[in-house]
């Protein structure tokens, strides 16, 4: 994935959690299959469901994974295929915007440790 592609993914990402839509990775998720074939071809290949959730389940998203497409919808009281539930919201930030950015160390150490 290009370099311009990736910044753009970030500053969606950045959007995101600046109007309180910290999950609402099926926005930048669909911008991105959108413009990278390659990327929408990976995600066709797998129809799944994924809560992303604070562990207090204050807050959560529910993102569906199906033919290519990616839709979500809020709330905490619905169970995904895959949950990845954070301790804060700080925690998740760190976590989505190092792995969405391609840093893996600091999402590795937060998987580890929870920080």
């Amino acid at each position: 994935m290009d370099s311009k592609t990736v910044k753009q993914l970030l500053e969606s990402l950045s959007r995101s959690f600046e109007n309180g839509d910290m999950f609402a990775l099926d926005e930048p998720l669909a911008k991105l299959a959108g413009v990278s074939a390659e990327f929408s071809a990976e995600l066709s290949k797998h129809d799944t469901t994924a809560l992303i959730t604070l562990r207090d389940r204050s807050y959560g998203r529910l993102l569906t994974f199906k033919g290519g497409v990616v839709t979500g919808t809020n709330g905490t009281g619905k169970s995904g295929e895959i949950e990845m539930v954070f301790e804060d919201e700080a925690l998740a930030r760190k976590v989505l915007s190092g792995l969405l950015s391609g840093k893996m160390d600091a999402y590795v150490a937060a998987l580890k440790n929870g920080s």
